[in-house]
């Protein structure tokens, strides 16, 4: 589970892991927040409103590190007090001055203890190294520290390291689609005769209230696929962003995006999507499952799917973090792409929406190496 908190080291009072200076005691702190930019798609730092520093653009899987603000202990010169006038007063009595003495050295001590910093050190959840500052001594006068002070060394976090495919194959396209219009896209605004449903009697698919709903669980038993295509979602080679809203659909249920198929539905390349965040890719002609993993989606909303397809290669993200490579060298070349969702109970309802669909034709956009 990510820290949120941190102990700082000189009151030992627990503060926001962000915060720049300690609200009981007023220790800085130099506090840096970097993220994956889903604009430069690169590791960036924020800036004090979370957006990235060089393209201004959105900041996810955001890291803190904070890093205590040491300042130099400057010596300090002793003050000489001036002598003290003799007077005809009489002196105390030897006995009450060194009482006087004794009440307020324990005094200061004590006074001096209460404003001490714990004296084990206190673990942070950062990369940098913490001072550790020791206690004064149990006895005696007060020492002045002059030397620099100690410094304990923490285990420092290790980022996971973006994966070569995604900096090698998948940004360039992501780049050179950034401003490019794409070549078919429908926010289902209005609704369309050109799309093509395939379902049974318990399946009702529609275009309405500005989403392409497919609903099920009105009847009848076992197990159903139904799916959408549309005549202009053909492309060999493509990279397709669609939002989905994964919210009503039904325990074990689940959603697909297949492409590289042929009319019959054969060697077709398919992405699957649970509401529990369970992911796979699996290929037809005959059946073999080439990945799969699971995604942090809770709580279950609308996610963003998109896929990159060119050549043999595909990429898959979700919510803009990238998730899945392949190089299926040995897969025939097809067209087509078409939405699915599975239904494994008939007799329970489950409902599925897709949104913002839009497809870039890559053999019609130039992308950098």
């Amino acid at each position: 589970m990510e820290t949120t908190t941190k102990k700082c080291p000189m009151c030992a009072e627990v503060i926001p892991l962000a915060a720049a200076n300690c609200e009981y005691c007023g220790t800085q702190f130099e506090v840096t927040i970097t993220g994956y930019c889903q604009n430069c798609h690169q590791i960036r730092e924020a800036d004090e409103n979370g957006c990235c520093k060089v393209c201004n653009g959105e900041i996810i899987d955001r890291r803190v590190e904070s890093k205590l603000v040491e300042e130099p202990i400057k010596e300090t010169i002793p003050i000489h007090e001036p002598a003290i006038r003799k007077t005809n007063r009489k002196l105390l009595p030897r006995g009450i001055l060194a009482g006087v003495v004794l009440i307020s050295s324990i005094g200061a001590y004590l006074l001096l203890r209460r404003d001490d910093p714990p004296a084990a050190p206190v673990l942070i959840d950062t990369p940098t190294p913490i001072a550790t500052f020791a206690p004064p001594p149990a006895a005696g006068p007060a020492i002045i520290q002059t030397t620099a002070p100690t410094h304990t060394l923490r285990p420092t976090s290790t980022a996971t390291p973006i994966p070569t495919w995604v900096t090698n194959f998948a940004e360039p396209i992501l780049a050179a689609i950034a401003n490019k219009r794409p070549h078919f896209q429908d926010d289902f605004s209005q609704t369309s005769v050109s799309w093509r449903f395939v379902n049974d009697n318990y399946v009702e698919m529609d275009i309405e209230d500005g989403v392409l709903k497919m609903t099920s669980g009105q009847g009848g038993t076992g197990y159903t696929g139904y799916s959408a295509s549309h005549p202009a979602m053909r492309f060999k080679n493509f990279a397709l962003r669609v939002d989905i809203d994964l919210s009503k659909l039904g325990s074990g249920d689940a959603v697909g995006i297949t492409w590289r198929g042929r009319d019959d539905y054969h060697d077709l390349v398919e992405f699957t999507l649970s509401n529990s965040g369970s992911w796979w890719i699996a290929s037809s002609n005959p059946y073999s499952e080439l990945a799969s993993g699971r995604s942090s989606i809770r709580p279950i909303q609308k996610v963003t799917i998109t896929i990159i397809s060119r050549g043999t290669e595909y990429a898959i993200y979700i919510n803009e973090a990238p998730v899945s490579y392949l190089n299926d060298s040995g897969r025939r070349l097809g067209v087509g792409i078409t939405l699915y969702v599975y239904d494994n109970d008939l007799r329970s309802p489950t409902m599925v929406t897709f949104d913002n669909l839009t497809v870039w034709d890559l053999d019609k956009i130039q992308i950098q190496p």
